[in-house]
């Protein structure tokens, strides 16, 4: 999965295209027009050059402290490489991968098409789906650290206590709990992330004898199956951790403050086709992580944006109730007041809106049910609610996210 091969050499695909290009260019347009817009292409690498040559001169013996190796730290690693400031990261974990490494729990993958939620100069032909799940991630992720020269720099299980500006020496000293390390450099830089620190909520929870757990720190050795559980929260993680373990344990109860927005996910696996079409014609990956970024970019300018004309906020609210609708209706008879409790009435944007393909059919299943009450305590064998209804639960896990402001500093 190396980018070498598909960012840093010109396959004989895209050498095909861009000939195809010039050849067809030229005939419609005129090979003076053609040669003027590769002429302006040339130019502008060559200034592109010029402009790294000088940043490398003036960053010559120059160092550098990253803190944390996930998405960022490679980034930022592999640019600093070509920079040729000399940089150590300092990581917590025992590897790299940050968020998606530690985020191991059931039906964990991205909610990001993986044209987009890629590196752009290290693309990857060989996704299996169109969103991949977290070994995948973690496993990409790793070896863009191998292939950008980044790995070597990295020094695992050092957490970071302190950073220290001294102004004689304008340098940072940067503090570990290992053993009261320290290191110095001349810049400090934080790739810390925002899905680091677990938030949970603050009622009294230390009487319950079960199991708890933060999906951010998932046992994967604890067996759910045949067990009463109850999940808390329905972000990202609460619905794709309540949807993958539904079908598994005897009883599931979901405790959820404000339902979220839900879209369509369909994630089809990539045939052999496209992933050869990918790895040969690296154009063809780059047009759809363009066309994705555009649509995007233009979705939520109309829909998210507060500024938005208003009749694309209702027409996207309309749109996502009614695809939401089509889905619970079947079981209203079932479970009476389930369109009531799934469907929001806040604008699409408030929240982030999840993408899942199963989680409306798993809120209809009869060993699943939706609780609105606010939790007042876990107690001895289970959680009481503020309509002083108690339910007793084997296990509860915490699907409650993270402080995410919490980023700047280790």
């Amino acid at each position: 999965m190396s980018s070498s091969s598909s960012s840093s050499t010109i396959l004989n695909g895209d050498r095909l295209l861009v000939a195809a290009l010039l050849y067809f260019g030229g005939r419609k347009y005129g090979r003076g027009k053609v040669a003027m817009a590769c002429f302006a292409w040339v130019l502008q690498a060559v200034w592109r050059n010029i402009r790294e040559r000088q940043a490398r001169t003036r960053c010559k013996n120059k160092t550098a402290i990253i803190i944390g190796a996930g998405a960022s730290g490679v980034i930022m690693g592999r640019e600093l490489n070509k920079l040729g400031i000399d940089f150590t990261i300092l990581e917590k974990n025992d590897g790299v991968g940050g968020c998606w490494r530690t985020n191991t729990y059931p039906g964990c993958e991205a909610d990001v098409v993986n044209a987009l939620y890629s590196f752009s100069f290290a693309p990857n032909p060989n996704w299996s789906k169109k969103w991949a799940s977290q070994p995948e991630i973690l496993k990409y992720i790793e070896s863009t650290y191998k292939s950008t020269n980044v790995l070597p720099n990295v020094k695992f299980n050092t957490n970071v206590k302190s950073a220290k500006w001294c102004e004689e020496t304008k340098s940072w000293t940067v503090s570990t709990h290992n053993k009261n390390e320290t290191f110095t450099a001349d810049y400090l830089i934080s790739c810390c992330g925002m899905l680091r620190d677990i938030s949970l909520p603050s009622f009294p929870k230390d009487d319950f004898k079960g199991k708890q757990m933060h999906t951010a720190s998932w046992e994967n050795s604890y067996d759910f199956s045949g067990k009463t559980v109850a999940c808390i929260g329905t972000g990202s993680s609460g619905v794709q951790a309540a949807s993958a373990l539904a079908g598994s344990v005897k009883h599931m109860t979901i405790f959820m403050r404000t339902p979220p927005w839900i879209g369509p996910k369909k994630n089809s696996s990539n045939s052999h086709l496209w992933r050869w079409i990918y790895k040969f014609f690296p154009s063809v990956q780059y047009s759809f992580r363009l066309a994705y970024f555009l649509f995007f970019e233009v979705f939520f300018k109309l829909v998210y944006d507060y500024t938005s004309f208003a009749p694309c906020k209702a027409f996207a609210r309309r749109l996502f109730a009614d695809g939401m609708e089509k889905v619970l209706k079947p079981s209203e008879d079932k479970k009476p007041g389930i369109l009531d409790k799934m469907i929001p009435k806040y604008p699409i944007g408030c929240k982030r809106v999840c993408l899942h393909s199963k989680w409306l059919k798993i809120v209809q299943q009869d060993n699943v049910d939706i609780v609105g009450h606010r939790i007042d305590k876990l107690t001895k064998n289970g959680i009481l609610t503020e309509d002083g209804a108690e339910r007793e639960f084997d296990a509860v896990f915490y699907a409650t996210g993270f402080k995410a402001t919490n980023f700047l500093h280790p």
